[in-house]
């Protein structure tokens, strides 16, 4: 990202002049002195006068009785110590600033989040943050889900996914030469930015989904059967959708190489998926190396 000629906008030039990198006690995320919030909210025509490139937009759906589901856990592996710091890729969050001041303890200490105070349904607050010129746009929700219609409880992520698939955008912003002497972290001369996106179907985007069966609302020229399993469907083959049911349906624990007797059984459930696998000897083998050659259709046929 950098900052118009004229100078206006929010400096974040800073972010790539800083050569001291610093970690966390632990020396695995990068780390920087606690900042207070305001210090990171963007009005929307600051965010729009300030040209975002390569970054990572979070549109956020919640409010201030939302319950809190842990931002810092998104977060984190982006602050990965293994990247330098010119790598880290700028989070912005849109979302409602309420919510987002109860979330702000655990984030303060994470380097380059910026936050606009807007709805993810508004094409202003999009377009200020230059979501065609994301790396990722990733749709959560914090809002508790409707237990009356399983239906409605996607209502807001799938309004907002399908919303950015129809917007168009003015590749001609795509390019951004910069100043002579204008270079990267590391020396190298900087010539150009990423070239965005001219439609909104070529975003790059993932959806959180509570109901797997929503999963068919969010691509409107798949004929796929409504019915069809979610790992079946082409948003989530594609990458393009996640449900959080996926989180609960692996379990696993580790095999020995000497252990034998090997069989596996499978149990489909209406919530999840139970794989059991049996082996023998029981317990942890101090010294022994992990079992890794497993021949699974012999072994285990599911």
């Amino acid at each position: 990202m950098s900052i118009p000629p004229d100078g206006r906008g929010v400096d974040f030039t800073k972010d790539f002049e800083q050569q001291d990198m610093k970690y966390d006690s632990t020396g695995m995320f990068h780390w920087c002195p606690a900042r207070n919030l305001d210090e990171c909210v963007l009005e929307r025509h600051q965010a729009a006068m300030t040209v975002l490139n390569g970054h990572v937009v979070v549109c956020l759906f919640a409010d201030r009785d939302s319950p809190l589901i842990g931002l810092r856990n998104f977060i984190m592996p982006l602050r990965a110590s293994n990247f330098h710091y010119h790598e880290l890729k700028h989070v912005v969050i849109v979302g409602d600033l309420d919510y987002l001041r109860k979330e702000w303890k655990t984030l303060y200490n994470l380097p380059k989040i910026s936050i606009l105070n807007g709805s993810p349904l508004s094409r202003a607050d999009l377009r200020a943050v230059n979501i065609n010129l994301c790396d990722m746009c990733v749709i959560i929700s914090a809002r508790v889900p409707n237990t009356e219609d399983t239906t409605l409880a996607d209502k807001e992520a799938i309004l907002a996914s399908l919303n950015i698939k129809a917007m168009q955008f003015d590749d001609t912003l795509g390019f951004f030469p910069l100043r002579g002497g204008d270079r990267s972290p590391l020396g190298s001369p900087i010539s150009m930015q990423k070239k965005g996106a001219r439609f909104g179907t070529n975003v790059p985007m993932i959806t959180e989904l509570v109901n797997d069966s929503n999963v068919q609302f969010l691509d409107q020229d798949d004929d796929d059967d409504p019915d069809t399993e979610l790992y079946l469907t082409q948003p989530f083959a594609c990458g393009t959708a996640f449900a959080i049911s996926v989180l609960d349906s692996l379990m696993s624990t580790v095999v020995w190489e000497s252990s034998n007797k090997i069989g596996c059984a499978v149990e489909w459930c209406p919530d999840m998926t139970f794989v059991g696998c049996e082996y023998n000897p029981t317990g942890n083998w101090f010294g022994e190396q992990i079992y890794e050659k497993v021949d699974v259709q012999n072994k285990c046929r599911l």
